[in-house]
């Protein structure tokens, strides 16, 4: 009897204690933190005057090939959405490559075209730089063409559950000299001209 019942009461102490440590760890369960990059080319058509935007995400299946007027302002936003839970750690930087068409990532030495530093969270979530579009640009890809890498959290300040989706592009961008047809000019009609009959001289013999 004694055993048996020295038996039930560790039993019972082995549930409880498994059920607070299970329900705990369930209760501190979470997603961790992970990166969605995104960039949006935008500007101003020369012809219509309309602003062209372009949405491009680093979760598209394939990238496309953004043709844009040459000498256009061309303004690129650079979006870092985190998914799952708030990065522990420094906030993560954003650095930007006009021209980079090498399989591999850049490495350390290499310094990006365009770089955002923070000094708190989210300073950048959401930035922009604005360049001129120019068909002449000698981009290692051809000219004209532009070929955009960004990399969010190069150094690896945050621990996240993909580390290797932190890179999106290259995004080709090519510039290109556009043909606009003017618009034709308007030629007014002529007034009739009125011709009066004359009298016509017989030639004498």
């Amino acid at each position: 009897m004694r055993n048996s019942r020295y038996y039930r009461i560790k039993t019972c102490l082995f549930f409880i204690i498994f059920t607070v440590l299970t329900s705990s760890l369930f209760a501190g369960a979470s997603d961790p933190p992970n990166f969605v990059l995104g960039m949006t080319i935008q500007y101003k058509d020369p012809q219509t005057k309309e602003q062209v935007v372009h949405e491009v995400y680093s979760y598209a299946q394939k990238q496309k090939t953004y043709q844009v007027p040459d000498g256009v302002e061309l303004t690129l936003v650079f979006e870092t959405i985190i998914t799952g839970d708030n990065p522990a750690g420094d906030p993560a930087s954003v650095d930007v490559w006009l021209d980079w068409t090498d399989k591999t990532p850049p490495p350390a030495e290499s310094v990006a075209n365009f770089e955002c530093v923070p000094e708190d969270p989210g300073d950048c979530a959401r930035f922009e730089e604005t360049i001129k579009a120019d068909a002449n640009f000698r981009g290692s890809g051809g000219k004209g063409v532009y070929n955009v890498l960004i990399w969010v959290d190069r150094f690896d300040t945050i621990t996240e559950i993909d580390e290797e989706d932190n890179i999106m592009g290259p995004v080709k961008i090519v510039a290109t000299k556009m043909l606009y047809l003017k618009k034709p000019v308007e030629v007014k009609p002529r007034p009739p001209v009125l011709i009066t009959p004359g009298k016509v001289k017989k030639s004498k013999q």
